[in-house]
């Protein structure tokens, strides 16, 4: 699950298995039949999916309807082209190319509305990875990702990334202004110690 923006659309395109999933006892060469998407309701109420559609998401770029589905709130949907345990929706038609170009955008729409969509295309999908089978997924900040999980988290929170933030330079001016500051303190400590030492020799 997501914590998103309060400014994100009611259903999101949250994780994509274009590259199918490694499922035991299949051939590598025959995972692309367990290609599957994922839906996310970020909304607090229950979503009636029926009539919906994902262009792009059928063989010859054609578009997937929903014909009957509902998305509880904070729940997730997901399509699959062939049975999984965590499947809401066996579509046998389900595709997606390699060629990200060749397949297109995924548009989820409502009527003439568009909910949500993946990025432009360009000639590879833009994240996930084939070798590996690691999903396409959404980060909390609505851009996208490889997920770090092999197979990717159907049903699931989506993986988090944890990035070390470099420390900006400090300008130099900067660095000699805290070395002239820390100087003058240094001398007037010397000052004012070298005083009171010359006092105690006068008083004696």
């Amino acid at each position: 699950m997501l914590l998103l923006p309060f400014f994100t659309k009611a259903v999101l395109i949250n994780e994509i298995a274009w590259m199918g999933t490694g499922v035991g006892g299949v051939e590598k060469a025959n995972r692309w039949r367990y290609e599957w998407i994922e839906l996310f309701n970020d909304r607090g109420k229950e979503i009636n999916l029926q009539g919906w559609e994902i262009e792009n998401a059928l063989s010859n770029n054609q578009s997937l309807v929903i014909k009957s589905a509902k998305i509880s709130p904070g729940a997730y949907f997901v399509i699959c082209k062939t049975e999984l345990s965590f499947c809401d929706l066996i579509e046998s038609d389900l595709s997606f190319q390699n060629n990200y170009q060749k397949n297109g955008e995924l548009i989820l729409k409502k009527g003439d509305e568009i909910i949500d969509q993946t990025p432009k295309p360009k000639e590879s999908w833009p994240f996930g990875d084939n070798e590996t089978k690691r999903t396409m997924e959404r980060r909390q900040d609505l851009s996208w990702q490889t997920s770090k999980d092999i197979g990717g988290t159907p049903k699931k929170e989506n993986s988090v990334m944890i990035q070390q933030v470099k420390e900006p330079d400090r300008p130099m001016a900067v660095e000699a202004e805290n070395h002239y500051f820390f100087f003058i303190i240094a001398l007037l400590i010397a000052l004012i110690s070298a005083g009171f030492v010359l006092f105690l020799l006068k008083r004696n």
